[in-house]
């Protein structure tokens, strides 16, 4: 019965979480943090949907976690995955717009403000039913695991703070001279410096001893680099989209 509540609680969390992503944060057009937030700016840009996007992530992060972390949190949060995607798929193909909260530019503190509290709850009914969102949370988890001493803290300020910057440029004016393949591939850049500052180090080490001590550091570094590598190509599909469009657009205007 313990189990079974535990379970109904995270599915509930799960489906607050869409809600608040649905109501509050697609519709005002920003950004949260963590992985959810690039697939958040993602969606925006070329309408994959964050529910996919969320599968793509937490699914292999929680086999991960399965084996490197503990199975029972790893079986949770992959329960929490799932239900999220599928409630907040469930919620873009359903005809209830009226209930989104649009601030249409002015306020939009407001639905900021709100959809962290919601967050908020959300991240604590997981903590507390030792689950998470996804994302950072595995990772986070999992250095906590091997190294409890260690500060998670300024890996996850930076990736987060990346995040919002880039969130200004991808929520920019449509009417803008948008260069998705600049921005992006600064982006990916960006991802990659940060992985091989931290890399490099754990290289040298590796190659004088022949034993890797920071075994969560050099962890961490795949995680940026694979994100640089999704930045990268994002930014190949969305060129690819642009060209296509201005190329429509160049075809109707000789008809």
């Amino acid at each position: 019965m313990k189990k079974s509540l535990e379970y109904l609680n995270i599915f509930l969390a799960a489906g607050l979480l869409a809600f608040n992503y649905y109501i509050f944060i697609v519709t005002n057009n920003f950004a949260p943090a963590g992985l959810n937030g690039i697939a958040t700016m993602i969606q925006h840009k070329t309408g994959f949907s964050i529910s996919y996007m969320s599968l793509l992530i937490n699914v292999p992060l929680s086999i991960a976690a399965y084996f490197l972390v503990q199975k029972e949190f790893a079986v949770k949060t992959l329960f929490f995955s799932l239900a999220y995607s599928f409630s907040f798929l469930a919620l873009q193909n359903s005809s209830l717009a009226f209930i989104q909260y649009n601030a249409q530019g002015h306020d939009t503190i407001y639905p900021v403000i709100l959809s962290g509290v919601i967050s908020g709850v959300v991240y604590g009914v997981c903590f507390r039913g030792n689950a998470s969102t996804g994302g950072t949370d595995v990772i986070s988890r999992y250095i906590n695991k091997v190294r409890p001493n260690t500060n998670f803290f300024v890996v996850t300020f930076i990736l987060n703070g990346l995040v919002a910057v880039s969130s200004i440029f991808v929520y920019a004016d449509d009417s803008l001279n948008y260069k998705p393949m600049a921005f992006f591939g600064s982006l990916a850049v960006i991802f990659m410096l940060v992985a091989l500052v931290f890399f490099v180090p754990i290289l040298v080490e590796y190659w004088e001893t022949g034993l890797v001590p920071r075994y969560p550091t050099l962890f961490v570094c795949g995680f940026v680099a694979l994100a640089a590598i999704q930045s990268f190509f994002s930014g190949m599909i969305l060129s690819s989209i642009v060209q296509k469009n201005r190329q429509d657009f160049e075809y109707q205007l000789q008809q």
